[in-house]
């Protein structure tokens, strides 16, 4: 775990707590899925997804199923156009990559975002969303692995150390590996993002993702990061602010338009 990133909310002792939970368990807090068997990958359509998922496709022999969850965004549009983008061009490489699942869910429900104040949102967000989707996606295996008679205990999502929410943290991904153990009572469960795993690649920021995009002639001007603009990102929002100090940071050019700089 690299330093620089470790923020209070991580909570460090908690976390060892949960993982020693873990290791109780099983011999590993994380295990690389192996060919035969499935991984259900929740994909946005922005950079960081976008990059995990094509790594993902190039280092593991396991079945790939992404999954969207319509969830009412702004941006949705252009997450499914990204999306639908960056699949196409995937799956012409890469056989084990399957259809797009897409799933229609208000996470969280609208008629309760309308009283959550701007403080709790800029610094906590919305509670429990991550779990949310983790939980849809979760169940999205358990279903698909019935259907393919396939075996898949993964799910991915592409949380990187850059993402300051506490829901975005490590230690919430060891507390939902916990409850999905538990609740499936099956501890080879894993919830976890590729991008935080010491026991994969490390942890790897927005800037190092770019830099693998680069070195890998993955193009990202089909990526869309920007959570209030439906249409030009606006390059204000603090998505918008974290792609393009992470684009600087790295050296390359960002290939797409904001409204503002």
């Amino acid at each position: 775990m690299n330093p620089k990133f470790v923020l209070p909310m991580d909570d460090l002792p908690t976390l060892k707590r949960l993982e020693d939970v873990i290791l109780t368990k099983r011999e590993t807090l994380f295990q690389k899925p192996k060919k035969g068997e499935g991984i259900v990958f929740i994909v946005s359509g922005g950079l960081d997804s976008t990059t995990a998922l094509a790594r993902v496709l190039e280092e593991f022999d396991a079945e790939i199923y992404p999954l969207y969850i319509q969830r009412g965004a702004r941006a949705e549009d252009n997450e499914l156009s990204s999306l639908h983008h960056y699949l196409d061009i995937f799956s012409k490489k890469h056989a084990n990559l399957h259809e797009l699942e897409i799933l229609t869910a208000e996470v969280p429900p609208a008629k309760y975002k309308q009283y959550i104040p701007e403080k709790q949102l800029s610094t906590i967000g919305h509670t429990l969303r991550n779990s949310m989707l983790q939980s849809y996606a979760v169940q999205y295996a358990v279903s698909v692995g019935y259907r393919d008679n396939i075996r898949i205990r993964t799910v991915f999502t592409s949380l990187v150390p850059d993402d300051d929410f506490p829901h975005c943290r490590l230690i919430a991904l060891r507390a939902e590996t916990i409850l999905t153990c538990i609740d499936g009572d099956d501890w080879s469960w894993q919830v976890t993002s590729p991008l935080l795993e010491e026991g994969l690649w490390g942890w790897v920021d927005k800037t190092m993702s770019i830099k693998y995009a680069a070195e890998n002639n993955i193009d990202l001007s089909h990526t869309y990061t920007c959570t209030d603009s439906p249409t030009i990102a606006c390059g204000v929002c603090p998505a918008c602010v974290e792609r393009i100090k992470a684009f600087e940071d790295s050296g390359y050019p960002d290939p797409i338009e904001y409204k503002k700089s």
